[in-house]
């Protein structure tokens, strides 16, 4: 269930599984999760640094059918 206020924009949906800036090939094979979530992280802040947003946040795309954990909701405040 998404809330979603009225001065919030849906930016856009990412998966984690496909974010690759950090180079750790064998901590990703370990600790996947880890990694997945330093990943959203750095995609985050870009988006902060960018200037355009003043806030953003983040749900996990749940379906009735499928649950997938590495997918997000991005949405944001403009600056």
């Amino acid at each position: 269930m998404s809330s979603v206020n009225v001065d919030e924009e849906f930016i856009g949906t990412v998966d984690t599984w496909e974010l690759r800036q950090l180079r750790w090939p064998i901590i990703r094979a370990l600790a996947r999760p880890f990694v997945e979530q330093r990943e959203l992280d750095r995609y985050l802040g870009g988006l902060l640094t960018s200037g355009r947003w003043k806030s953003v946040r983040v749900e996990p795309q749940l379906s009735t059918t499928t649950r997938r954990p590495h997918i997000f909701l991005v949405y944001g405040r403009r600056a």
